[in-house]
């Protein structure tokens, strides 16, 4: 993922930084992801 970009766009918003903030473990975790099944297998550890 771009988070230069992400944060770009999300700082637009007023809730944008928060967001972030709230999600960076999992962000970063899709952000390393190989590939699709690593990110259902991450989605499962985060739901």
């Amino acid at each position: 993922g771009d988070k230069t970009r992400a944060e770009e766009i999300l700082n637009k918003f007023k809730w944008g930084p928060t967001f972030l903030e709230l999600n960076r473990e999992p962000l970063e975790a899709y952000a390393r992801a190989k590939d699709s099944t690593e990110i259902v297998i991450l989605q499962r550890q985060f739901i």
